[in-house]
Order: structure tokens, then C-alpha cells, then sequence
């Protein structure tokens, strides 16, 4: 198992997610995001990596994108509510009831760019 950080953009804020995935499924995304690189990316600067990424990785791999995106909302809605009312801090839309948070589709949530794992 190997653990990546992922960037991500919710509503314009910077905000990430850290995820665990195999060791085949690692490699797997980190020569994607390798890939993003030397072709999509090349000549986008760093902040704008979304634009073109997030589309790409969800065409190129979908159960990739789907993990990173799941661990992104789950970890989001464990922060929203172990340290605080569970009222948000004004910068996401969600909604909540006896199960659990919903967040609402009008957020705008992207992956900017992937972090390698440290050697």
C-alpha cells in the first residue's frame, strides 16, 4: 500500500486529501499524473493544472478518480463535524441529517495535481 496526497480545489479553495492505494494502483496514477506532465501540462502553470487534469484523469482512469474523490468527502465531512457544530466554515454547500452529510452539487470540487510519494 502506498499513500499519495492529492491537491484539491473545493470552490476555489486549496484543500487535498491523502490516499491509500495499492501498490499497482499507485503506480498506475503516478505514471498518469507522469504522463499529464510531459503532454496536457506542459505548458499550463501550476495552478491551473485543474482545468485540463481533473477532465483527463476522470476519462483516463475513473476508479482512480472516483478513490481520490471519495477520500476527499469523506475526509472533508469528518472534519466539518468532529471539530466544529458540524455548520461548515462558509466556503462549502452541504446539507445533513441523522446519516450523515451531503454535499450539495453546487460545489465546485477538482483535482489540481498529485504529490508523489517521498522516498
Amino acid at each position: 500500500m502506498k499513500e499519495i496526497n492529492a491537491e484539491i480545489y473545493i470552490n476555489w479553495d486549496n484543500d487535498g486529501a491523502t490516499v491509500k492505494f495499492s501498490d499497482e494502483e499507485a503506480e498506475k496514477l503516478l505514471a498518469l499524473w507522469k504522463e499529464a506532465q510531459d503532454t496536457i501540462l506542459h505548458d499550463v502553470e501550476e495552478e491551473d493544472y485543474w482545468e485540463k487534469f481533473d477532465p483527463w484523469l476522470q476519462e483516463q482512469a475513473p476508479d482512480l478518480y472516483e478513490k481520490i474523490m471519495k477520500a476527499f468527502y469523506d475526509d472533508l465531512a469528518e472534519r466539518l463535524c468532529c471539530y466544529g457544530p458540524c455548520d461548515g466554515d462558509g466556503f462549502v454547500s452541504f446539507s445533513r441529517d441523522m446519516d450523515g452529510i451531503y454535499f450539495d452539487d453546487s460545489n465546485e470540487v477538482v483535482i489540481n495535481q498529485i504529490f508523489p510519494p517521498s522516498e
